[in-house]
């Protein structure tokens, strides 16, 4: 079932809604809702070279013993999201406090960046034209899909391969206390995917994630670890953000975990924080809603629960001053379905809509991020190097793959530099990077160009375990295995 068939540039006064949903959606509840009880740069990109977004092949997560218990839900429940047929709130767009960056930003060392540029405020790429990089991206990668082309059912045979394609790490491991993982405990954790049971077609079912959840390669509260104390969770994949779309395709034995497909990768993650959608309305709020804000913060604190850049969330109004904007954000309800609630958030965090795309405002969004974090797969609020250049490249509506290998064949558009020499690949990234964003890509990392200073190369990166994203001299030429420039 396409629901891009249900959407259009303005939202109808009532959609259609295919029947056939009606009892894949319901499925989901027997899926994760009522039936459940409740640092090397290598691994900078969720992200080594040999992961693959359908396939899960790298990364790792946290876990806590397959006996452990998840949160229960909320003991009160939550109002449920509107019904297909209301009409969204009409608010006036504000006109937001820019300066002649546009977004604007008071980092100093961004602005001296953007004041060596040529044309700071000058359109990059049109909506539309984002929007066909993406389609193209999508049609090129072998890690990305459409997400809301969501079918009814998956293949069986289909389905168990997604489910054991990742290659899970081998003994001696030691979880996130630095106990060792015994035998029985592993063979315990993959017992639990219940691939002995999938049908000859299982169904697939409507989600939103309603709090930021770490997707792992096998259904365990226990983190993966080569020895004890390491930083890198092996079987720790990706991050999944609040308020994305998901397919929901099978649980664990015991119903703690579900096994999702996101735009980018596919695996495990808590039932907990994903919540079934009743009708295409509700999914289609938040896979393609018509009006939404977007966080432009490196992250931000919505009650306790993270929001990171690039994060879309369906727009509910703004105040009369233009200062706030509010935003419908998800929240599982007692039975499992989707529920919403309404936050403020003040428009120097949120912007309605992409922000434009300028060389200006990607310089301010690249800076905001400096001093956060380095993490492997994004574990535990953390950013590492490809899903820092995807979630800075999110909030202009660029929806790039997860994994540097994957990004560094069809993110924007390559430039040859085979048998170049260090000075000629100086030259060119001069010459690239007047007029766009450029990406360097080396094995298992990606950075972002800035300029050129005192005759050094600078970039922006997450650079790896026990450091944080910052600006660095680059020199070895050598390593690069590509270099993208996005503008297209």
């Amino acid at each position: 079932m396409n629901y891009r068939n249900i959407t259009g540039t303005k939202r109808a006064k009532k959609r259609i809604v295919p029947a056939a949903l009606l009892s894949v959606v319901l499925t989901f509840f027997a899926l994760c809702g009522c039936a459940v009880t409740p640092g090397t740069e290598t691994p900078g990109n969720t992200g080594d070279v040999s992961a693959s977004a359908t396939n899960n092949t790298s990364g790792e997560t946290p876990d806590a013993a397959m006996t452990a218990t998840p949160d229960a839900p909320p003991a009160t429940e939550i109002s449920p999201a509107p019904s297909p047929t209301e009409e969204p709130t009409q608010a006036p767009k504000p006109v937001f406090p820019e300066n002649e960056y546009n977004i604007g930003t008071a980092d100093k060392a961004a602005l001296e960046y953007i004041a060596a540029l040529k044309a700071p405020e000058k359109e990059i790429l049109t909506a539309e034209q984002i929007a066909a990089a993406n389609a193209r991206m999508t049609a090129g990668s072998d890690s990305l899909i459409d997400i809301l082309n969501i079918p009814e059912s998956i293949d069986g045979n289909e389905l168990a391969a997604l489910i054991n394609a990742p290659a899970v790490p081998g003994l001696p491991l030691f979880d996130q206390t630095g106990a060792e993982i015994s035998e029985a405990e592993l063979s315990s954790i993959l017992e639990s995917r219940n691939t002995g049971a999938i049908g000859e077609k299982e169904p697939v079912s409507a989600g939103i994630i309603v709090r930021r959840t770490d997707l792992k390669k096998v259904p365990s509260y226990k983190e993966f670890h080569s020895a004890a104390g390491t930083a890198v969770d092996r079987i720790q994949d990706t991050e999944l953000y609040t308020g994305m779309p998901v397919w929901v395709m099978w649980r664990s034995t015991d119903g703690a975990f579900v096994f999702v497909r996101s735009y980018y990768y596919t695996g495990w993650i808590k039932a907990e924080d994903v919540a079934a959608a009743r009708n295409a309305e509700e999914w289609l709020a938040f896979a393609a809603p018509d009006e939404f804000i977007v966080i432009t913060d490196h992250k931000y604190d919505i009650d306790g629960g993270q929001a990171d850049m690039g994060v879309k969330l369906p727009y509910a109004g703004i105040d009369g001053d233009g200062k706030n904007v509010s935003a419908l954000v998800p929240l599982k309800n007692g039975d499992g379905s989707l529920g919403t609630r309404t936050v403020t958030l003040p428009v120097t965090s949120a912007h309605i809509g992409y922000l434009k795309y300028t060389y200006a405002n990607f310089i301010a969004q690249a800076f905001k991020y400096v001093g956060t974090g380095y993490s492997w797969g994004g574990l535990n609020g953390g950013v590492d190097c490809s899903s820092y250049v995807a979630s800075v490249l999110r909030t202009f509506g660029f929806y790039l793959p997860r994994d540097t290998k994957d990004q560094n064949g069809t993110a924007g558009r390559g430039a040859e530099i085979s048998g170049m020499s260090a000075a000629e690949i100086k030259e060119l990234l001069i010459n690239l990077g007047t007029d766009a964003p450029v990406a360097l890509y080396t094995n298992g990392h990606v950075r972002f160009y800035l300029g050129e200073k005192d005759g050094t190369v600078m970039t922006i990166h997450a650079p790896g375990s026990n450091k944080t994203v910052t600006t660095a001299r680059f020199d070895n030429f050598d390593s690069l295995i590509s270099i993208r420039v996005i503008d297209g």
